[in-house]
């Protein structure tokens, strides 16, 4: 039996490319989230740039709906149930991450900005401890390579171009340019709630004092690694440090740790059902952490 295949016309071919558009940086999102390299405090600034690419309405005829339920979809997983703009820990790593600290706050973060900052105080002062001082020569030995990414191939592929379109997002939301976010509100049960702080001691001081300089540091590139600049920067920002750790070594989904589930149920098979656990632990251990040292051993 001989199948007819039906060849799509013209305009069909441009309403798959259209597709294509919108779900090729949601593949990217989602691709980045199952990874290692990341952690949660991204989550913030990927729902950013997913919803600013969704609300742009260029060239979008024939797949007006399908653009609008793709971003009520994210805003219903994230901003609605999930609450990532209003949850502590979200929050916290985006701002000690280098690359982004306080931006891609939405308008009411923006307004808490002061809350938040005396919560990331309190976080120093139960990680670091009562004995923390101010380390001297603050702005010594700062990263200054900040440079911009090269720039793309004059010729592009379907794929690049949506790559350079979420670029702009990002470039365009870390600008300020956040009129969207208008759209995004809270109720009174979702508004952060995080106590004043009061007591104004010298080791507090100190740790204001630390973040107010952290913050107004440069950004990092986004292609560099914060927990790399941390480790580099240890002696700079001694009280930062430990809460950084803490929240940057966070993963923002399960995936990974579900992976580790089906290595262990290819390894205790049945046809190793007399293999001791510590044995089984072991191998599981060498076949997810061989590839860090390149296979040499």
């Amino acid at each position: 039996m001989i199948l007819e295949l039906q060849t799509l016309l013209y305009n069909q071919w441009h309403l798959v490319e259209k597709i294509l558009r919108l779900l090729q940086p949601i593949e990217e999102v989602i691709k980045r989230f199952s990874s290692t390299s990341i952690s949660i405090s991204e989550v913030i600034v990927e729902v950013q740039v997913l919803l600013r690419y969704l609300g742009k309405k260029e060239n979008d005829e024939g797949v007006q709906t399908m653009r609008n339920e793709l971003r009520k979809s994210i805003e219903a997983r994230f901003v609605i149930d999930g609450k990532i703009f209003t949850k502590k820990h979200y929050i916290i790593a985006k701002i000690f991450d280098s690359r982004f600290k306080t931006s891609f706050f939405t308008i009411q973060q923006k307004d808490y900005l002061g809350t938040i900052k005396d919560m990331l105080i309190s976080e120093m002062e139960k990680d670091v401890g009562p004995e923390a001082g101010l380390p001297t020569n603050i702005r010594d030995n700062l990263i200054t390579d900040i440079n911009g990414c090269e720039s793309p191939p004059a010729k592009k592929s379907l794929r690049e171009e949506i790559h350079d379109s979420i670029k702009k997002c990002y470039d365009e939301i870390l600008s300020g340019a956040l009129d969207y976010e208008k759209e995004i509100s809270y109720s009174e049960d979702e508004q952060m709630s995080f106590s004043p702080r009061v007591s104004q001691n010298i080791q507090e001081n100190h740790f204001k004092f630390q973040l107010e300089c952290y913050l107004e540091d440069p950004l990092l590139p986004r292609s560099k690694d914060p927990l790399l600049w941390w480790k580099r920067n240890d002696t700079i920002y001694s009280n930062l440090v430990p809460v950084a750790v803490k929240y940057l070594s966070a993963p923002p989904s399960s995936i990974y740790s579900e992976r580790l589930f089906s290595t262990a149920g290819i390894i205790f098979e049945e046809r190793r059902s007399s293999l001791l656990p510590e044995n089984g632990e072991r191998l599981i251990f060498i076949q997810k952490n061989l590839s860090l040292f390149n296979y040499k051993y």
